[in-house]
């Protein structure tokens, strides 16, 4: 509330800064009032109709209302005025995935790195629309480079590991998960190493990675079934039916 004052008091003083009107408006987002962040951002548009930002903004406020056409048509003039910023390329490419255009979605990622070859999440986000669209191949070259730009890219290396697991290329995949895991360990992220690990048959460390698992939601009867085949290997069987009933009576199915 101290900062709407703040703002009143700056609009008295300048009732024309556009730049007011546009902070009026984040403070309305961060409200969760789409419609009056909408609203604010269109007054900012009107004292300076060529401000690239102002149009970026409110085509962000029309995307979380869900009116996506409008946000288009934002996005498509925050473009206009200012053609060398990647993000807007991205955030139309996001506005098409939305709309059904993956064709058009993939091709905006393709202008956000000519505009500017190091953006590593273009890559991420072209390598995810393509694997969408079933071109694999094309997808883990953008993941590839992605990462050539910025090693530790949480979706690039998820989105590269996955692949290698599905292609058979275990100790590769399990390469990338260890950078997810360093950066954000979830229970999921343990399990799809574990899988790397019992396919390699390194049984002990695929433990490991499901005890892991379990250790942050011990719920996951994906990480029992897991543990079970590997204590199979070990020998342990016990803990192979301790670990399968578990499992069963967390996922009956």
């Amino acid at each position: 509330q101290q900062a709407f004052k703040d703002l009143d008091t700056a609009l008295k003083l300048n009732p024309k800064c556009a730049n007011v009107y546009l902070e009026r408006s984040r403070y309305w987002f961060i409200a969760a009032n789409s419609e009056m962040a909408i609203k604010e951002a269109t007054t900012a548009i009107s004292l300076d109709k060529t401000n690239s930002y102002s149009y970026y903004w409110r085509a962000c406020c029309q995307s979380k209302n869900k009116k996506y056409r409008a946000a288009l048509s934002d996005i498509n003039q925050a473009i206009k005025y200012e053609p060398k910023d990647s993000s807007y390329y991205l955030t139309r490419a996001d506005l098409k995935t939305k709309l059904g255009d993956m064709t058009g979605a993939i091709t905006d990622c393709s202008m956000a790195i000519k505009v500017n070859p190091k953006d590593a999440a273009a890559y991420d986000r072209r390598g995810y629309l393509r694997l969408n669209s079933y071109d694999r191949n094309g997808a883990v070259k953008d993941f590839e480079a992605g990462l050539a730009i910025a090693p530790d890219d949480l979706g690039c290396n998820f989105a590269l590991g996955c692949e290698m697991l599905r292609s058979g290329h275990f100790a590769e995949a399990i390469s990338k998960f260890d950078v997810v895991a360093r950066l954000r360990p979830s229970t999921y992220i343990y399990y799809l190493r574990g899988r790397c690990k019992m396919k390699l048959l390194r049984w002990s460390e695929a433990i490991t990675d499901c005890n892991a698992a379990l250790a942050l939601d011990n719920s996951d009867a994906f990480s029992y079934f897991l543990r079970a085949e590997c204590k199979t290997q070990l020998g342990d069987t016990p803990g192979t039916v301790s670990d399968y009933l578990i499992g069963t009576s967390k996922d009956p199915s």
